[in-house]
């Protein structure tokens, strides 16, 4: 039975739109079910056209070190703003009863600033109408719109360096609060990678992923598997899972004949359609069969990454069709010079 750990609340999110930004709203904090599963769909999607590059890492990460390291190669993708808490360098350890503290102590700075801030605005304006009134007198103003004009300059003083104190606070407070932001969600999605009980593919560790920092894993994961992924698998990761399903036939049977004749002979033997089923009237229809058809058309780009891969890992290490997959996908993002086009159709399968 997983134990029950204290969790950090969903938070419920009001788009104020005086000011474009964002604030909590009132009674227990919950996250909308299109947000959630939009941001959960994200990452799915994120997850599988770089699972090549990170799924081994991320599968099997014994150290938050190591967590950070697997998303690396995300670091300048357009869209890792949806893995940002696992990309920051933390040291800070983190409960969850701390990250709730700081988001409540950021609240309250929020709207202390905001109250300052209105302040400082009346008394800049209240400052430049007692110098318009100066400007419109003689060389020699009544005292009274002088000392409306100092009392202005005083206020407004005062004002702005008690906004300075409020924004070094926030300031303080959104550092302190993205460390152990950072720090919680890491620490939490490395505990269900160690739970070995379940699968951990794209769909899954999105899951688990999207509700943190603000929930635990194992409330993110119950909530986000209750929303349908209908593009599931998604079409990189059913060209993974081909990869990955020849390798195991191989490792499994060690046939004679090399790993790339036996990979070439692999995919020349996969059905050229597919059934599928639309959702819409359940009506079943035949459709070509997509992975397929790449991995023919591409098979000087996906023979290349073999050799390479068998050149710098054992073809018995599990990493080996994330391998192949990243470096296939990396080839076919090259130059396709004229001679490299007539190489690549030399080559195709039919």
């Amino acid at each position: 039975m997983t134990e029950m750990r204290n969790e950090v609340p969903e938070e419920r999110v009001i788009c104020d739109p005086l000011d474009g930004g964002f604030r909590r709203g009132p009674g227990r904090p919950t996250i909308d079910k299109e947000t959630f599963g939009g941001h959960r769909d994200d990452l799915v999607w994120l997850l599988s056209v770089a699972w090549g590059d990170v799924g081994w890492e991320l599968t099997n990460a014994t150290t938050l070190a190591q967590l950070r390291q697997a998303f690396e190669p995300l670091r300048e993708h357009p869209s890792k703003n949806v893995i940002a808490p696992f990309l920051h360098s933390t040291s800070t350890p983190a409960t969850a009863q701390e990250v709730r503290s700081l988001k409540k102590a950021q609240g309250e700075a929020v709207e202390a600033l905001r109250a300052i801030q209105a302040r400082y605005d009346n008394f800049v304006r209240a400052s430049q109408i007692a110098e318009q009134a100066m400007n419109e007198t003689n060389q020699d103003p009544p005292p009274n719109l002088q000392a409306a004009l100092f009392a202005g300059w005083k206020d407004k003083n005062a004002a702005r360096k008690e906004l300075d104190v409020c924004r070094a606070k926030l300031t303080a407070i959104d550092t302190d609060l993205a460390d152990r932001s950072a720090s919680f969600a890491q620490t939490e999605l490395l505990d269900f990678i160690a739970r070995k009980k379940y699968a951990r593919n794209p769909l899954v560790l999105a899951n688990v992923m999207v509700g943190l920092p603000d929930m635990t894993w194992e409330h993110s994961h119950a909530r986000a598997s209750k929303i349908e992924y209908s593009k599931w698998p998604t079409y990189e990761y059913k060209v993974f899972m081909q990869i990955e399903a020849i390798w195991k036939d191989y490792s499994s049977h060690h046939p004679e004949v090399p790993f790339t004749q036996f990979f070439r002979q692999a995919v020349e033997k996969l059905r050229k359609t597919e059934m599928f089923t639309h959702r819409p009237t359940g009506k079943k229809m035949k459709l070509e069969n997509n992975v397929r058809t790449e991995l023919c058309a591409n098979w000087r780009f996906l023979r290349l990454a073999i050799e390479e891969v068998e050149k710098e890992l054992q073809l018995g290490s599990d990493k080996v069709p994330f391998r192949i997959l990243s470096v296939f996908r990396r080839n076919l993002g090259g130059p396709r010079t004229p001679q490299e086009l007539v190489l690549i159709a030399q080559e195709k399968i039919e």
